[in-house]
């Protein structure tokens, strides 16, 4: 596994500058940042996120230059996505090429809950301090909806120490999720973030990521492609508003370099996606815990979260709650977590 400051895709690397807004850094330039004698290259462009007491305007989503004063350094925050969501037995179809086939399929990654924590806490020993996790069912290494799996995980995780900022994602296909939604509905897949940190929840838990971006095609279906400057209109901020999302159930499916079936979510519809991005929403602010957005799609993602953002029945950050989880001040109080499909 590798750490979060490598340069391969997928990797999460968080800066924190010192009025506590987030900065990620996604290109790969000479830029040296040294953290117990770490030394990493990374980017000349950043995404700032600054979801506080008001809801973000469209200018503080714009992608933008970095800013330095003088030659002080930002913070690097070492984060880990150690389990995934693609990779599993199911999803993967055999190659016959052994390298691709342990790698694809899985095998490789830690699913039992013990070895799982046990990886947790070297990673905290390293100096890791954010963490992501999809459960896994123990006995078929398969994506599961069981929380209490994620439960079990998160107590040992924080039984170690209050060092590891924890991050669930949903979970998000996979033949036991589909299973689990035909028998008891579509929050299945998201649930977890229902889970407060006392009863063995997370910090965050992905609550726009990649099932969602449902109700950004659908949106698009009703008024036409969806460019960076009308997203970032009043226009688009008016469609939103009034948007009906569809109730007609399709299969979710999205385009992506990924496994045989890594990129199908089973059948759902943009109404029932947007509810659930609701209650979702809700069900945070109710915990009085943070939202965590993750994208997949740039330009669809991007969408997606001012639509969240815009929306009257969804009104992402217009709680005021997008500030600090029970962390230590030291670490960030307004988090974006962004994430590029290889």
């Amino acid at each position: 596994m590798q750490p979060a400051c490598c340069p391969f895709k997928r990797a999460r690397v968080h800066y924190l500058n010192k009025d506590l807004q987030l900065t990620q850094f996604h290109k790969r330039t000479s830029y040296p940042i040294k953290e117990s004698s770490l030394t990493t290259q990374r980017s000349a462009g950043c995404l700032k996120a600054r979801f506080g007491h008001h809801r973000p305007s469209h200018h503080e989503m714009e992608v933008e230059p970095p800013k330095h004063k003088g030659t002080s350094l930002s913070t690097l925050i070492l984060g880990a996505a150690v389990t995934g969501a693609k990779f599993t037995p199911g999803n993967h179809r055999a190659t016959r090429h052994p390298v691709m086939d342990a790698a694809a399929s899985g095998v490789l990654i830690k699913h039992r809950t013990e070895d799982v924590l046990d990886e947790a806490r070297r990673l905290s020993d390293m100096g890791c301090r954010y963490w992501h996790f999809h459960a896994r069912n123990p006995m078929t290494n398969e994506q599961t909806t069981s929380s209490s799996i994620y439960q079990a995980t998160s107590r040992g995780v924080q039984a170690y120490g209050p060092s590891m900022v924890m991050s669930f994602g949903a979970s998000r296909n996979g033949a036991e999720v589909k299973h689990s939604i035909q028998q008891f509905g579509e929050w299945e897949r998201i649930s977890q973030v229902s889970l407060s940190l006392h009863l063995d929840g997370a910090h965050f838990v992905t609550t726009q990521a990649a099932v969602e971006l449902q109700v950004i095609l659908d949106l698009e279906q009703q008024v036409g492609p969806l460019p960076r400057r009308y997203v970032n209109s009043q226009d688009f901020a008016n469609d939103s508003s009034c948007y009906t999302p569809s109730p007609r159930a399709r299969n979710a499916s999205l385009d992506t370099f990924s496994t045989a079936n890594g990129s199908n979510y089973g059948s759902t519809s943009p109404e029932v996606q947007c509810k659930i991005l609701s209650r979702e929403i809700q069900e945070r602010n109710r915990l009085h815990l943070p939202h965590e957005v993750e994208w997949v799609q740039l330009d669809r993602s991007y969408a997606a979260t001012r639509f969240s953002v815009e929306h009257p029945k969804i009104r992402l950050g217009n709680s005021g709650q997008m500030s600090s989880p029970p962390i230590s001040s030291s670490q960030s109080k307004h988090w974006l977590r962004c994430e590029k499909s290889a």
